[in-house]
């Protein structure tokens, strides 16, 4: 069998270069040539073993490349070789009843090629079945397209809620997730509060106009601010990307009489969170949670990308890319509190 290079997380914060096997697509799979791909909070986690998993571990689900070759089954025309593309990981079985309303999310067949050895995007190729692959015009940079999926997840977030003309929305945490969250809400036509403690990355925020005000969770006095600019109780819609269980009390606390607090990402390690239960019902206050992103959410992921209404590689929230040799030096940056994605450029 042919060999390729692939990036495997072989012991706690330490990473190699290996040789594996080169994937061959079956009759409904797409054989992409990787060309970069970003490192998640995922695998930052398997990295520093805050999430143990079995190693050597390779991952990479947010990934861009070229489709090299197809399946027997696969139609050349939707999945012409040299197209751009990118895709989802996760198996949807698409008859289940999750699947049929609409949720693929909860499949209950659900399972995630990107916790299989070896069949991941950190690697010079790797496949994927044609219903998850994305084709892109040439014209869009891979930069670009592997923010497809996180993007795509917040995307899918949304969808859990509705936000009105207007409505005020405030976003805990100004990292790459928050300021997508921003550009989603602002899209949707909210009006944006954004709070980090980072003074410079409440300034992005403001700079990248994705929201209208930057706001201090511990200077700021955030129960008088809202009274005195929005002229209500709380927001509409709080959503938290941080993984600090004060933020998650805090956000309960920031939502408006009918409002609705969304979850978005993890905490770890996972530990019990005190909430104001008693505002929760008083208040009719709705908790949401939100896990991955849809196919339904890829699809339009791929269009903002593609039409260049979002562009997170030249607004600053790619902080870095590097070659697949010097991964170690990428994963080290990725885990620093500072940066936003780092990328792996296997065109290198």
């Amino acid at each position: 069998m042919e060999k390729m290079k692939a990036i495997a997380v072989t012991a706690k914060k330490h990473v190699e270069l290996i040789n594996q096997e080169m994937p061959v697509p079956g009759a409904y799979e797409v054989l992409v040539k990787v060309q970069t791909s970003m490192l998640c909070t995922w695998e930052q986690r398997i990295f520093s073993q805050v999430m143990p998993v079995s190693l050597p571990f390779i991952g990479g689900h947010e990934f861009a490349g070229i489709i090299t070759a197809i399946g027997a089954s696969v139609d050349e025309k939707a999945f012409p070789i040299g197209a751009k593309c990118t895709g989802s990981y996760i198996y949807r079985c698409g008859v289940c009843d999750a699947c049929r309303r609409g949720d693929d999310t909860h499949c209950i067949h659900k399972k995630s090629q990107a916790y299989k050895f070896g069949k991941n995007g950190l690697a010079e190729y790797t496949t994927i079945n044609y219903q998850n692959v994305f084709v892109f015009p040439d014209n869009v940079p891979f930069e670009r397209i592997m923010f497809t999926e996180p993007l795509a997840c917040v995307i899918s977030a949304h969808d859990k809620f509705k936000i009105e003309l207007g409505d005020e929305v405030v976003i805990q945490g100004a990292g790459i997730m928050g300021l997508m969250h921003a550009y989603i809400a602002k899209l949707e036509g909210a009006r944006v509060s954004i709070a980090d403690l980072d003074e410079t990355r409440r300034n992005l925020a403001l700079k990248l106009g994705v929201c209208d005000r930057a706001i201090n969770p511990i200077t700021d006095d955030i129960a008088a601010l809202v009274q005195e600019t929005i002229g209500k109780r709380g927001f509409d819609i709080v959503i938290n990307t941080t993984a600090v269980p004060k933020s998650i009390e805090q956000s309960i606390d920031m939502c408006a009489p009918g409002g609705t607090f969304l979850m978005f990402g993890k905490v770890f390690p996972n530990q019990p969170v005190p909430i104001n239960i008693n505002k929760v019902q008083d208040a009719s206050i709705k908790i949401v949670g939100t896990m991955s992103g849809d196919i339904y959410s890829f699809e339009r992921a791929r269009k903002l990308l593609s039409t260049g209404r979002i562009c997170p590689e030249e607004a600053g929230l790619l902080s870095g890319m590097y070659s697949r040799e010097d991964a170690q030096i990428a994963y080290e940056q990725a885990i620093l509190p500072v940066t936003f994605r780092v990328g792996i450029d296997f065109r290198k």
